[in-house]
């Protein structure tokens, strides 16, 4: 009785198709899951160049080539690929993880970065919607807002001397016998 496997032989290379089958599915996953738009799922391999994945997440998106987009992760952390152009995106995101598309808008005169996502925040799950505005509005805070209101310092006001102002003084009595 003959058994018959179900492969084939390549009439190249002589290697069993169910042979590469295994070569490919025990190489290590690259995918990302990207949330964009209406809350719509992406895959997309992160193995390849920063600038490459970006340029392709734009144009599978619909956003236009020469604004700049960055991804958010689960925690809130922007992940900044537009500083790591030339380094493969894998270095910078975890396979099998989910990624939320956002729009970078920087200010030309002060060189400030404001996020803006690029995903329906009111169709996420309500924790997780939680840590992304959280970690949007900490990061659009301006660095150089004053620390103190502006108006007059302290030392310049005149302050009222407490002999002239009229309070209560009561005594305490003493609960001791």
């Amino acid at each position: 009785m003959e058994i018959r496997r179900n492969s084939s032989v390549s009439s190249v290379t002589g290697i069993r198709t169910a042979d590469l089958r295994k070569q490919t599915i025990s190489g290590p996953c690259t995918f990302i899951r990207i949330v964009h738009s209406e809350n719509q799922q992406l895959l997309l391999n992160s193995y390849a160049s920063c600038r490459r994945l970006l340029d392709h997440m734009k144009q599978v998106v619909g956003i236009p080539q020469d604004e700049t987009i960055d991804l958010m992760d689960n925690e809130g952390k922007v992940k900044e690929l537009n500083t790591h152009f030339d380094d493969y995106a894998t270095q910078f995101l975890t396979a099998r993880s989910t990624y939320y598309v956002l729009k970078v808008e920087v200010d030309s005169q002060t060189g400030e970065k404001r996020y803006t996502p690029s995903f329906n925040l009111d169709q996420i799950d309500q924790k997780l919607g939680t840590i992304l505005t959280n970690s949007l509005n900490t990061l659009n805070k301006s660095v150089k807002q004053p620390k103190r209101p502006p108006g007059p310092s302290r030392q310049n006001t005149t302050v009222q001397s407490s002999a002239n102002t009229p309070q209560s003084k009561t005594k305490r009595t003493s609960s001791r016998k």
